[in-house]
């Protein structure tokens, strides 16, 4: 049975106004964007070997469904001392949206890798063609905590 034209106006009407109010979201374990875009973090700190020394890394992910007017991931690198408390030894702000569709890896690493517990962190903030804005998460940042090794 046909659906009468007026149905398929009204459904393309409702995905529209659906897809401008979708914000960014965690992509739930590191899978796929849930809403407009999506941002992960791909790698916990590791500590990778050069031909100068030894260096500490770690690679946040973001994934858009279609391009925004804004888009930039803060991605913070730390250090934990012997108090406990936590060092920021390295920022970065991506700026450059990522292509729909398509994965973008951001890395951030620091050239002195000292043994003891990194910690990477991020947030997100944009505007949608709609013109939407949006951060995640909503509040703080998401983190992942790991012992790395230099030697």
């Amino acid at each position: 049975m046909a659906r009468p034209p007026h149905t398929a106006a009204l459904m393309a009407v409702l995905v529209v106004a659906l897809g401008a109010a979708e914000e960014c979201g965690s992509s739930g374990g590191g899978g796929g964007p849930q809403n407009a875009c999506s941002a992960w973090i791909l790698q916990a700190p590791l500590s990778a070997q050069l031909e100068g020394g030894v260096l500490v890394e770690a690679v946040v992910a973001a994934e858009c469904r279609e391009r925004q007017v804004r888009h930039a991931v803060h991605v913070d690198l730390y250090l934990q001392d012997e108090q406990g408390r936590w060092i920021q030894v390295r920022t970065l702000v991506e700026t450059e949206p990522p292509t729909p569709g398509r994965q973008m890896k951001i890395p951030i690493s620091a050239t002195d890798c000292v043994d003891g517990r990194w910690r990477v962190r991020f947030y997100v903030v944009g505007t949608t063609k709609a013109g939407a804005k949006y951060r995640y998460p909503k509040t703080g940042m998401e983190s992942k905590v790991k012992r790395v090794r230099c030697g």
